[in-house]
């Protein structure tokens, strides 16, 4: 019997949300081929496209191996995508339909019509606003470090080029809080260099907990905001930009409101429409530590510093020699855009935000060495305040592995897993409690909100070994969907 012709490449949109999907999909599929026995690597694989897909002269062996690495953002060229999508199909490993449906859900796509006519000036400030910026927040024992990553496409390849963005928030667990304090309260350059040295120093062998968001950003003389959906399609962002400090005539810092994924709600639900106004907030003074969740849905406002190197000022004239040179100090750096530095920070308000760390950080002890949750409470809120080694110690004390969020009405593993977070994640494989049959609102399992490689490979091979043993069939997308 002669083989079948080879099937056309299927254009996709080359974008980092398309780009995550196909890549997390091509090492699933290996995971699945080696589970059946079938000798199978990253060369086999590029040699089957190269056989199956017509005119896939681009795909060689190191390029499939750097989209399983999807920690890494690779930017393929878009030929390689359409192979990989055509490929993939071919398999009946998904489905077009699939691809269309992130393709609908990519806000890298869906920003790109507002441009269709770029001035040349709009032009000019994207690519001017392209760059990383950084801001940084703690709450208990954890410092959220959010980083938004501007891009523009090559305008020589593009008439419409779009400036892509990557948006990711790093929950960093420390266990001496204070020495952060002062430094996540200013705004001065130099504090993220010290927060950084900080981390380093605390930071332990585990992946930190990490949500990605991917999508594009409009930006022109009069408004500019970030659209972005997470990895997995679970849920989507926007950071409305209210104001840009410019740094001489580049922009340094980019002020607004994150909002994340709305919840839905019926008019029935409301007597009136005042009921939509938001509630009356108690004084400072009658406030309580709450474990609801450390990371807030609700619209929170960031100010996102652009990475940059600083450089000293001089602290000695042009004539002296360089060994009469003093250490320098927060008060000889430059202080940028206008910030306070260190030096000269309100003492009175990092004592305040010190004080009120430590609430927080004495509740949650509280909570946990309480015997009046259950160790299923105990784990849904480990997840929410970010503390791991706690929801380890729930799950080995029985807890649900199974249950449900309250706030999102999902397993609980969707949770864990769109934080990727590892300690959790493991500890609820190894209680052989997990069900891993279960999908969300858009059929898909939960290894799909993994972001690391490895992770997301011992949970695709559980998955897989789960979905045999009750007869099921781990490509459906209709399986238990929640």
């Amino acid at each position: 019997m002669p083989p079948a012709p080879p099937v056309l490449p299927i254009p996709v949109p080359d974008t980092p949300l398309m780009e995550a999907f196909l890549a997390a999909e091509l090492l699933a599929w290996l995971v699945y081929r080696k589970r059946h026995g079938k000798r199978f690597s990253a060369f086999k694989m590029a040699e089957e496209i190269v056989l199956r897909v017509d005119r896939p002269n681009i795909i060689g062996p190191d390029t499939i191996r750097r989209m399983l690495r999807f920690d890494v953002v690779q930017h393929p060229r878009p030929e390689t995508l359409s192979a990989v999508a055509a490929y993939l199909v071919d398999q009946e490993w998904i489905r077009e339909a699939d691809l269309k449906d992130v393709a609908n859900a990519d806000f890298s796509h869906w920003a790109a019509r507002h441009t269709a006519e770029m001035k040349v000036s709009n032009r000019d400030f994207a690519a001017d606003v392209q760059g990383e910026y950084r801001t940084f927040r703690i709450a208990g024992r954890t410092v959220f470090e959010t980083r938004l990553t501007l891009g523009l496409e090559n305008p020589e390849k593009h008439a419409n080029p779009r400036l892509f963005a990557a948006h990711r928030i790093i929950a960093h667990h420390i266990e001496n809080p204070a020495l952060l304090i002062s430094q996540t309260a200013g705004f001065h350059r130099t504090h993220h260099d010290r927060i950084d040295d900080l981390l380093v120093q605390s930071r332990s062998e585990r992946t930190e907990p990490t949500k990605i968001h991917y999508g594009s950003m409009f930006a022109n003389h009069h408004i500019a905001f970030v659209t972005a959906m997470g990895w997995g399609r679970h849920a989507s962002m926007v950071f409305a930009v209210q104001r840009v400090l410019f740094d001489q005539e580049i922009p340094g810092a980019l002020i607004g409101q994150r909002t994340e994924t709305w919840t839905p709600g019926y008019v029935a639900d409301f007597p009136s429409m005042d009921a939509l106004e938001k509630p009356k907030q108690p004084k400072p003074d009658d406030r309580e530590p709450t474990l609801e969740s450390v990371f807030h849905v609700s619209a929170e406002t960031l100010v996102l510093i652009r990475r940059a190197a600083l450089a000293l000022t001089r602290p000695y004239g042009k004539g002296d020699k360089p060994s009469e040179q003093g250490e320098a100090t927060d008060e000889d750096r430059p202080k940028a855009l206008g910030f306070t530095a260190l030096g000269t920070a309100d003492e009175d308000r990092m004592l305040e935000i010190a004080e009120q760390n430590e609430q927080e950080v004495r509740a949650i002890e509280a909570y946990f060495a309480s015997d009046d949750h259950t160790p299923t409470e105990k784990l849904r809120i480990a997840i929410d305040c970010f503390e791991q080694d706690e929801g380890v110690k729930a799950i080995e004390a029985g807890a649900d592995v199974n249950a449900r969020h309250p706030r999102t009405g999902e397993p609980l593993v969707f949770s864990a897993a769109a934080w990727t977070m590892e300690t959790v994640l493991r500890a609820m494989l190894a209680s052989r409690r997990l069900d891993l049959t279960v999908r969300d609102r858009n059929g898909a399992l939960p290894s799909r909100r993994i972001t690391d490689p490895d992770l997301f490979e011992v949970f695709v091979d559980a998955e897989f070994a789960q979905h045999e043993d009750k007869g099921l069939d781990p490509r459906s997308r209709v399986t238990q969907v929640t």
